[in-house]
């Protein structure tokens, strides 16, 4: 062959692999530009549902909250203002347990699904406490809900951490290394697996409303006793005299 030739085949195909690999190499950038992209804009997405969803816990929590202090009042045999009740909002438990499918939608890690359903099952559990609370005839009647609330707030945390991690945020300068989880003796999941069993035998758990009994006053803590004179409270009677 002709070495002249030759040399002409060897630099066409040297500067058709060039072509080719810079092909290649633009096509594999371009890809990797499109899934920066295409990742930036479902992180915000995600931002905004994991915002809804919290926002929605600490909402569902705050219409407990206004439960417990209409249970309170049945307890001390008080007479809720007529107006108080037709003017009740709406619980946002459906709303709440509608985000949570959302969530197994959308989310990237286990660790946010995980403490997504344990935080929907706390507020479930917090309303058979509320049940407890209204009916228990000791002084131990406020410490389910009490117990429910604190765990709450921990998987709530848990819920942050996985949320700020999957994000890519991380926690803040100077932040404890396990932020924002607590230190706890014992890990949440089995902190919520015996109070879902304290709660499944507990017979006042499983009392239905038709048992409840207006106008019978039940025991009540010193701390409950004060927290009756408060001006909140006395708001929300309709006759501060205990009914017959």
């Amino acid at each position: 062959m002709n070495i002249s030739l030759a040399t002409s085949l060897i630099a066409a195909g040297s500067a058709m692999a060039g072509i080719l690999i810079k092909i290649l190499y633009d096509g594999i950038i371009e890809k990797i530009k499109y899934a920066k992209e295409r990742n930036a804009k479902f992180l915000d997405e995600r931002k905004a549902l994991y915002d809804k969803f919290l926002q929605l816990h600490r909402d569902v929590y705050a219409y407990q909250e206004k439960l417990h202090d209409i249970g309170l009042l049945a307890r001390a045999g008080k007479i809720v203002k007529p107006e108080v009740i037709a003017n009740f909002p709406d619980s946002p438990m459906h709303d709440f347990t509608s985000c949570l499918q959302e969530v197994r939608r959308m989310a990237h890690s286990i660790e946010i699904i995980k403490s997504a359903e344990q935080m929907v099952a706390l507020r479930g559990d917090a309303a058979t406490a509320l049940k407890i609370f209204l009916a228990d005839d000791s002084e131990m009647y406020g410490l389910p809900y009490f117990l429910a609330n604190r765990l709450g707030e921990d998987q709530e945390l848990e819920f942050v951490a996985a949320y700020r991690k999957e994000l890519g945020i991380g926690p803040p300068k100077g932040a404890p290394k396990n932020y924002p989880v607590p230190s706890r003796p014992w890990p949440i999941d089995k902190a919520q697996a015996h109070f879902k069993s304290f709660l499944r035998h507990t017979p006042k758990a499983h009392i239905k409303d038709s048992d409840y009994k207006e106008g019978v006053s039940k025991k009540l803590t010193k701390e409950d006793v004060r927290l009756l004179e408060s001006p909140r409270f006395k708001e929300l009677i309709k006759n501060d005299e205990p009914s017959t």
